[in-house]
């Protein structure tokens, strides 16, 4: 599955930012892989859910 997911991505296109919002630290190791990670951010390294990624975002990242 995890090539399935690296494949899908177009790492041609231009992205000004790339943002990792996952449930662990796969997301980011993805993008890391595709040479689309150039500095860490928040949600790169933590275990969270999309409940908590949501709320944070809300909260304007006070909680964080």
């Amino acid at each position: 599955m995890t090539n399935n997911v690296i494949t899908k991505i177009n790492t041609k296109q231009c992205y000004n930012h790339v943002v990792s919002l996952g449930c662990a630290c796969n997301t980011s190791l993805y993008l890391k892989k595709l040479g689309l990670k150039l500095f860490s951010l928040p949600y790169d390294w933590i275990f969270s859910n999309l409940d908590m990624i949501q709320h944070t975002i809300e909260d304007d990242l006070n909680l964080f």
